[in-house]
Parts: structure tokens; C-alpha cells; sequence
């Protein structure tokens, strides 16, 4: 039988990182039939109210760095003018966002059934939680002003990588497990 110390079965419960994804709904999601969406035209808009397609992100408190960030779109867009804006701003007046950063731009490619379409923002999202100041994150779109398309989904798919040691025994094991040990290394 091997007896390992606590500091070695400290260190065993350490090896691992941990990944901790995060999903944030930006707008639905809406099974079936989606959100008709009317024209909204050439400029960028945000749809219905503005709170309802963006969340805030409290990057002051302290986060820490994301593996990886993806803004996930499920839209039948139906033109080719179509498109999805990702951008992160201080706050809105009158639905214009204030001290905006542009995160990316999904643009259509005329598909007339439901299509998901993916963009990266790892790079963007690690500036915005080194920059720690609160910001919200939000989508706009535009279209060619005549047709109506389909959103079915807005997600930010997020994913953390938290530091070794953060995740481990709990109080209570790792009191029994010294005590074991302890037992152990004192009968040897």
C-alpha cells in the first residue's frame, strides 16, 4: 500500500485545469417558426428593445481570460444584404450605442432555410476583460430593406479555462484525507 501526503494528494487533485462553458442568449432561442423580422434597413439597427439583444458584462469585477469566445447566429436571412453586427459599448441613448467596439460581422449568404453561422472573437473578448470596465455586448443588424428574414438564435458561446488549484477537495475531505495521511505517515 502507498501513502501518499497531503501535499501529494493535494497536488494529484490539482493536476487538471478546468474548462467552464458559459452560453449567454443574446436573443431567443425560438424553436419552430423563429422571429419574423421586418425590414429594419441599410443601417444598423437593434431589434425590439435594446435590452433584449444585449447583456452586460461586469469585466471590473475581475474574469479570467477566455479560451475561446464564438458568436453563434441561427437565421434563415433569406437576401444577400443581410447582415449581423457583434460590438461591445459603454451604454446606449436612443438606441445608439455609446464608445462602441466593433466584434465582428456575420454576413449572409442568401440561404433561404435556417442556416447557423459562427464567428471567433477570442481575441476581442480577451481585450474587453483586460480592459476591465463594464460593457455591454449586443447585436444590430441590417438588410436590404424590403424583405423580412428569420432569426431563430443570437448566442455567445464562451469558454474559460479557470487555473490549476482552484477547483479541489472539499473543507471536509481534505480534512479526513490529512488526517488520514497523518495516521498513516505517524505508524510507518
Amino acid at each position: 500500500m502507498e501513502v501518499y501526503t497531503k501535499q501529494e494528494i493535494d497536488a494529484l487533485l490539482n493536476v487538471y485545469n478546468c474548462a467552464l462553458p458559459t452560453f449567454v442568449n443574446l436573443m431567443g432561442p425560438r424553436q419552430g417558426d423563429g422571429y419574423v423580422i421586418h425590414p429594419v434597413g441599410t443601417e444598423w439597427k437593434f431589434l425590439t428593445a435594446l435590452t433584449a439583444s444585449t447583456k452586460m458584462f461586469q469585466f471590473q469585477m475581475g474574469m479570467p481570460p477566455c479560451a475561446y469566445a464564438r458568436w453563434m447566429v441561427v437565421w434563415t436571412p433569406n437576401n444577400v444584404a443581410m447582415a449581423a453586427r457583434l460590438l461591445a459599448f459603454d451604454y446606449a441613448v436612443n438606441a445608439i450605442p455609446l464608445n462602441p467596439t466593433e466584434l465582428g460581422v456575420v454576413q449572409s449568404d442568401g440561404s433561404m432555410n435556417p442556416r447557423p453561422m459562427a464567428l471567433e472573437f477570442t481575441d476581442g473578448m480577451n481585450k474587453l476583460i483586460a480592459g476591465r470596465q463594464p460593457k455591454h455586448i449586443g447585436f444590430m443588424v441590417r438588410d436590404d430593406g424590403v424583405n423580412n428574414w428569420i432569426l431563430y438564435e443570437s448566442r455567445l458561446e464562451l469558454t474559460f479555462t479557470l487555473p490549476r488549484g482552484i477547483i479541489s477537495a472539499p473543507p471536509t475531505l481534505a480534512a479526513q484525507l490529512s488526517a488520514f495521511t497523518g495516521s498513516l505517515t505517524g505508524t510507518l
